[in-house]
């Protein structure tokens, strides 16, 4: 197997943007859940998402980039709900059900659940060199928040809950790599935040929703987190992934690999914070580091020829269009 063709430098800052805006996530989220339930927080940051982008359609006056779902729109719809809004709210609901640690495991499994998705659907053979990336990164994520604390109880059901959000997520980088190739990035940010966006807004109709809404005020910082999750993270940070997806060397393995840096920062973040950090965590820095360089390194993953009278197999993005000729254009 040849190598994948090597990132380009903006590739790099593109896929940085993501890593840097959802390690700060988890210092916004905590102040604004509760009061907001994961459905009212999931309607705000998605709207928050939505006006961001349409602000960006606005001033590049590229409104007709919409125009690129024509073709696949019923792609792009099951995956802003099913593969990003689903999985997202899962996952909120499993939170008091289970314990800390256990979601720290359960949710580091994600590179490995992208990696065995694309082999049983798509026919996709990783290469060595990835698996043995994927195995590094779930001990040095392990490392990064250790110490693990196994003291609590919990619940086997939140456990089975928590892995099928996980589960469900995995799809996302998997089909959010094959969108890009035929809805132009902007379009497709958008999308992953207007329909979740348009489809939970039935939820404020259910008594006491809206109303954690209106408490929101109350709390320091409220809005000014909200706002900055769903401009930065659902919006900003969804479409400079888009853009890093572009590149035909970006796989949904690798870019999900970058994306294992955001515990790290959270360990800087919690340093400068004034937190204790132990040797081991820097450790598990270091090794989840390792484990970027090698996946970014590794040999392109091979399509299995599937035997006769079975479906044709679907081309595997980094065979086919390794020998295409680059294009400009996204539109389907």
């Amino acid at each position: 197997m040849a190598p994948i063709p090597r990132l380009q430098k903006k590739t790099y800052a593109f896929v940085s943007i993501p890593i840097l805006l959802f390690s700060t996530i988890f210092i916004f989220s905590k102040l604004i859940i509760p009061p907001l339930s994961p459905f009212t927080y999931m309607w705000l940051r998605s709207g928050f998402g939505t006006l961001s982008v349409l602000c960006i359609l606005a001033a590049t006056l590229s409104f007709h980039v919409l125009k690129s779902w024509k073709t696949c729109w019923r792609d792009v719809l099951l995956f802003s709900l099913a593969f990003h809004l689903f999985p997202l709210i899962i996952v909120f609901l499993s939170t008091p059900l289970t314990s800390a640690t256990n979601q720290v495991i359960i949710n580091n499994t994600s590179l490995a659940f992208v990696m065995i998705l694309n082999l049983v659907i798509f026919r996709v053979m990783p290469s060595r060199m990835l698996v043995i990336a994927v195995a590094i990164n779930f001990c040095g994520i392990l490392l990064v928040m250790w110490p693990l604390d196994f003291s609590q109880n919990p619940s086997l059901i939140g456990d089975i809950i928590m892995a099928a959000g996980v589960m469900a997520g995995a799809f996302f980088p998997i089909f959010n790599k094959r969108l890009t190739g035929k809805v132009h990035p902007i379009a497709l940010a958008f999308s992953i935040n207007l329909f979740p966006f348009l489809a939970l807004l039935p939820v404020l109709l259910v008594p006491g929703q809206f109303d954690t809404i209106i408490t929101l005020g109350t709390v320091d910082f409220g809005w000014f987190s909200i706002a900055f999750i769903g401009i930065g993270v659902s919006g900003v940070a969804y479409l400079s992934g888009n853009k890093a997806y572009q590149d035909k060397a970006m796989t949904a393995e690798l870019y999900n690999a970058f994306i294992t840096f955001v515990p790290v920062l959270g360990v800087l973040w919690g340093y400068l914070l004034g937190e204790v950090i132990d040797p081991v965590n820097y450790a598990g820095a270091a090794l989840v580091i390792v484990s970027i360089i090698i996946a970014n390194k590794a040999p392109a993953s091979r399509n299995i020829t599937r035997r006769d009278g079975d479906a044709p197999a679907r081309e595997h993005v980094q065979e086919t269009e390794m020998k295409k000729e680059k294009v400009t254009g996204n539109e389907c």
